[in-house]
């Protein structure tokens, strides 16, 4: 009995050693730390590491060239990362154009609608008396007849018409969704798009230069506007045309195209070159102030609870770091003056 007990007993152990020794090299081979490491660092005593890819955080000021789409942009960012950390971009470029685009990285990837809320600057240049499926030159381009002839003065006066909240009809080759499609997808196919009027607004529209039949449009304006619809619709409003064929996005809110960095610089730098190049999550509400919070209140707002202002402030939005000065969450004030965690920038949360 004595030795039959042994005998089960060095079974039972050498099992169990058997089965650590199965996870311990599946977690070696898979590389898979977000499941597997749990349990050697249960054995092992070993404490959390964040590694690089895991707390990268940041916002890019990328200047994209014309004839790359945002996507592969996006993509050039993502083979920096080592494609091991989750990467987007806040407002869309057509391939026609060039100039700011923000990406976002880690989970700054969470402050999209909060970049969308910033007014973005354009410079777009068109030709007047020419038309396409497309609104640009991209599409099938056809001169009209009989155009009549515009001057100078009659391109700046057109413009105030554009100034403020307007209705805006976007191109037929568009991402605009139609019944769940893209509008595009559907222009593509030969099929009738129907795209209704929303409403954009326009903080300012100026003429900037004008030799017949190009001419240079300066423009503010929120987020949805499309400039092609833009210099289409003034020239309409003369009894003409105009389609698109170049266009520099210069600014985004406080993120400007000189300080951007260009693709070619991007494709130069490997993950720890590129953390140093992000920007603060912050600048995504660039105008709203930071406050340190103690390791109670930063556990608090990870935990996703309510706490009282500790400065006792009434801005509507705050930022939040913990006492190293890291990137805690992005806060919301309640109408009762609490803050609340409406965007949680943590990596290891």
């Amino acid at each position: 009995m004595q030795c039959s007990s042994v005998e089960g007993m060095m079974t039972y152990t050498l099992d169990l050693f058997r089965s650590f020794i199965k996870r311990a090299s599946k977690c070696i081979m898979l590389c898979n730390w977000q499941r597997e490491s749990t349990f050697l660092r249960s054995i092992f005593l070993i404490p959390p590491v964040t590694s690089l890819l895991t707390r990268m955080l940041g916002i890019l000021n990328l200047n994209k060239p014309p004839g790359m789409s945002s996507r592969d942009a996006v993509n050039a960012v993502v083979r920096c990362t080592g494609r091991k950390i989750k990467v987007g971009h806040a407002g869309t470029l057509d391939p026609i154009a060039q100039g700011v685009l923000i990406v976002l990285i880690g989970k700054a990837t969470r402050l999209a609608d909060f970049v969308h809320h910033y007014p973005k600057s354009y410079s777009g240049t068109f030709r007047i008396g020419y038309q396409s499926n497309t609104d640009d030159s991209e599409g099938e381009v056809v001169q009209i007849e009989d155009a009549p002839e515009i001057t100078l003065g009659d391109l700046q006066d057109a413009c105030s018409a554009f100034i403020g909240e307007i209705q805006q009809v976007p191109p037929r080759f568009s991402a605009v969704k139609i019944n769940g499609k893209r509008a595009y997808k559907l222009a593509r196919r030969g099929e009738s798009v129907d795209i209704p009027p929303r409403q954009v607004t326009i903080h300012n529209l100026e003429v900037s230069r004008y030799s017949d039949p190009e001419f240079d449009l300066e423009m503010t304006c929120s987020t949805g506007t499309y400039v092609r619809s833009v210099g289409r619709d003034l020239a309409r409003n003369l009894g003409s045309q105009a389609i698109m064929t170049d266009l520099t996005r210069s600014s985004i809110g406080p993120f400007g195209i000189s300080d951007s960095i260009s693709v070619e610089e991007l494709k130069k730098l490997d993950a720890n070159s590129l953390e140093q190049k992000l920007l603060s999550p912050f600048m995504a509400i660039s105008d709203a102030p930071v406050i340190k919070l103690n390791s109670e209140l930063v556990k608090m707002i990870c935990n996703g609870r309510f706490i009282d202002d500790p400065n006792g402030g009434e801005q509507t939005w705050l930022g939040c770091t913990d006492e190293s000065g890291n990137p805690i969450a992005i806060l919301k004030r309640t109408d009762d003056g609490q803050l609340r965690p409406k965007v949680v920038l943590r990596p290891d949360v």
